[in-house]
C-alpha cells in the first residue's frame, strides 16, 4: 500500500521469490514526474526533507531528483512502462489498484505504463490516495484466483 507498493514492485524484480504482486495506491514513475513537475503531492508528504536541501531556494525538479537520489537510490532509472512490462511477463500475475484522482500517483502515467504490460489494472474513479472497499474487494478477488493459489 502506498510507497508498499512500489516496494513490491521493485521487490518482484529483484527476486524470483515474488510470484504475484498486489499493488495498492502506490505505483508511479517517479523519473517522469520529476520530468513533468507532477511531484508535488508526493514531496508533500516529506516536503521538510525537500526544503532542507533546496536552502534558501525554491523546490525545483533538479533538487526532487537529488533527494530521491539519495533517500531512494536508483528509484529514477526506472521506466514504469518497463518496469511492469517485464514483471507482467515474469510473474503469475500483477494487480494495480489506484485512484483515479490521487495526486501522489497521476493515473494518466499508470495507465499509460499498464498499456502494454500484463497486468490487471483496476481503477476507482471516485477515489484519491486511498484504499478503497472496491479496491479492496477487487485486490482479495485477484490474489484468490486460480493462478494465484497454490
Amino acid at each position: 500500500i502506498s510507497l508498499g507498493g512500489m516496494h513490491s514492485l521493485y521487490a518482484g524484480l529483484a527476486s524470483p521469490r515474488y510470484t504475484t504482486l498486489a499493488c495498492l495506491i502506490g505505483v508511479q514513475d517517479f523519473a517522469r514526474a520529476v520530468a513533468d513537475k507532477t511531484y508535488d503531492a508526493r514531496i508533500n508528504t516529506i516536503r521538510g526533507v525537500f526544503e532542507a536541501a533546496a536552502g534558501e531556494k525554491e523546490i525545483t525538479a533538479d533538487v526532487v531528483a537529488q533527494v530521491w537520489r539519495v533517500i531512494t537510490p536508483g528509484i529514477l532509472d526506472f521506466e514504469l512502462s518497463v518496469l511492469l512490462r517485464e514483471l507482467g511477463q515474469e510473474k503469475d500475475g500483477v494487480f494495480i489498484g489506484n485512484g483515479a484522482k490521487d495526486p501522489r500517483n497521476p493515473i494518466a502515467y499508470v495507465k499509460e505504463a499498464a498499456l502494454d504490460a500484463e497486468v490487471t489494472l483496476v481503477i476507482d474513479e471516485a477515489a484519491a490516495h486511498e484504499v478503497t472497499p472496491l479496491l479492496w474487494k477487487r485486490t482479495v478477488h485477484f490474489l484468490s484466483g486460480p493462478a494465484h493459489c497454490r
